[in-house]
């Protein structure tokens, strides 16, 4: 029955980074081709001025749909790996066709998706702060103090807005990520429907959620951090070893968000068997 399975957050967690720890020739084979690209995209794109508004960020969209296109063949070659097996043949293909470009337009689709979502659930979020601001002035102005609240100025709205950036990141995750379990199939020539995806995940989105904030956090912090470190030293011989070391915390990131969504679609494909790779077919 869909949903029937539960998911074990942590086994699911532990199982996502020991798959990608015990096939290292895979991760090479799947990732040095790319990793070359990533790592020239660093050096193109960091060069950027962001004081150039207009400019900047004409490159920022060409920089983000680059950056997807290479995700996007990373995640379809890794997927197979992971639910395929291809992990024991001698070549894992790396390639750019109709099923990497099919898998880059739902990827795309499901991330618009998720930005509409968090957009309107941001919105929400501020409107209910400022409805509270309302209630309370209110009161106040009922027990003779209602002066000393002034309502709608700037810091309100800022405080606002950072303060309902969680409240709205969490639901809009829930949505994408149970919808994202189209996106392994697909890699596979399989095919899942939205509605499929959603019937299949049912009883389990926040673990999902959890699980894959818990795989995916750390290597992006840790991305982050390099990431920051490489454009303080710009201009100087220390940044190419970083910019090197950024592209492979991009693609360990990849690598970790194609492992999990993977290991979701073998759970909940086989309730309450062992989140483990599919035979080869």
């Amino acid at each position: 029955m869909d949903g029937a399975g539960r998911i074990r957050v942590w086994e699911m967690v532990a199982e996502s980074y020991r798959f990608v720890l015990s096939h290292p020739r895979d991760l090479v084979r799947v990732g040095w081709l790319p990793l070359i690209a990533l790592f020239a995209l660093n050096l193109h794109f960091d060069g950027i001025d962001p004081a150039a508004l207009g400019p900047a960020l004409g490159e920022a969209a060409i920089n983000l749909l680059i950056l997807s296109l290479i995700a996007a063949i990373i995640l379809v070659a890794w997927h197979r790996v992971v639910l395929l097996d291809e992990g024991g043949r001698r070549h894992v293909a790396v390639n750019l066709g109709p099923r990497e470009l099919r898998y880059l337009l739902s990827w795309l689709g499901l991330s618009v998706a998720f930005l509409v979502l968090f957009m309107i659930a941001w919105a929400l979020v501020i409107a209910a702060g400022f409805a509270l601001l309302v209630v309370l002035k209110l009161v106040l102005l009922l027990a003779g103090a209602g002066s000393s609240l002034a309502l709608g100025n700037t810091d309100q709205f800022f405080a606002l807005s950072y303060m309902a950036v969680l409240p709205a990141f969490l639901p809009a995750s829930y949505f994408a990520t149970r919808l994202s379990l189209v996106l392994p199939a697909m890699a596979t020539d399989r095919r899942r429907s939205l509605g499929r995806a959603w019937s299949l995940s049912a009883g389990n989105g926040w673990r999902l959620v959890l699980a894959a904030l818990l795989v995916m956090l750390p290597v992006e912090l840790v991305s982050f951090a390099i990431g920051i470190a490489t454009r303080a030293v710009l201009g100087t011989a220390l940044y190419y070893p970083l910019a090197l070391a950024a592209s492979c915390g991009v693609l360990l990131l990849i690598i970790a968000t194609g492992t999990v969504l993977s290991l979701f679609s073998v759970e909940l494909d086989q309730p309450g068997r062992p989140a483990t790779p599919l035979p080869a077919q």
